[in-house]
């Protein structure tokens, strides 16, 4: 009686069984492949989008900063115009309303002895007129007031004196001189000499 013949070909299954391993893992490489490529290709564009926008808005940053140096370099200049324009407009007004003003302007300068800096003249009234002047040395002042009394000055004024005179922070000597179309009588101190005005005196009397 014959008997029937089984045979198993394990070899072929699990030469299938890692045929079909790797076909599936070659897919899993291939679907992780086009998902990193398709991240990265979104991705890329947006960080470049995004440097682009940054290195934009530091652009507009600087000109946003650069006009805004220009317009309070504008504010400053229309500023310092409209004082400009206004002191001009004030002198004028006063220049056109009073006739002695350019001879006042003229012996104020040509009288002014050296070593005195005159500081400014205030026109106060029709009648007045107050000069301040600095200088290193207190005589200096009435050597002004004597050169003021023989200008021009004395057929318009009737005083010309000291008023008060004063000492800054830095040793030098303040003074306000008054030159007024009426008779107005100031205290005159008696200024004590400076010690340079002491020595020469004593080589002059020697």
């Amino acid at each position: 009686m014959p008997q029937d013949s089984f045979s198993v070909n394990l070899l072929s299954r699990r030469q299938a069984s890692l045929t079909r391993q790797r076909e599936s893992h070659r897919k899993i490489i291939m679907i992780s492949t086009v998902i990193i490529l398709t991240y990265l290709g979104i991705l890329i564009p947006l960080v470049a989008f995004r440097v682009f926008v940054s290195i934009q808005l530091a652009s507009l940053n600087q000109k946003i900063n650069k006009e805004k140096q220009v317009l309070q370099s504008l504010s400053a200049t229309e500023v310092k115009y409209l004082l400009v324009h206004t002191k001009l407009k004030l002198a004028n007004q006063i220049i056109s309303s009073r006739a002695d003003v350019p001879t006042i302007l003229a012996a104020a300068f040509d009288t002014m002895p050296e070593g005195v800096t005159l500081q400014n003249l205030t026109f106060k009234d029709e009648n007045s007129v107050n000069l301040s002047a600095i200088a290193t040395d207190v005589f200096r002042f009435y050597n002004l007031v004597e050169a003021l009394k023989t200008s021009p000055l004395k057929a318009l004024f009737k005083t010309i004196a000291i008023e008060s005179t004063s000492r800054n922070e830095t040793a030098e000597y303040l003074a306000r001189i008054t030159l007024s179309k009426e008779e107005i009588a100031f205290p005159q101190p008696n200024p004590t000499p400076s010690p340079a005005t002491t020595v020469s005196d004593e080589k002059e009397g020697n």
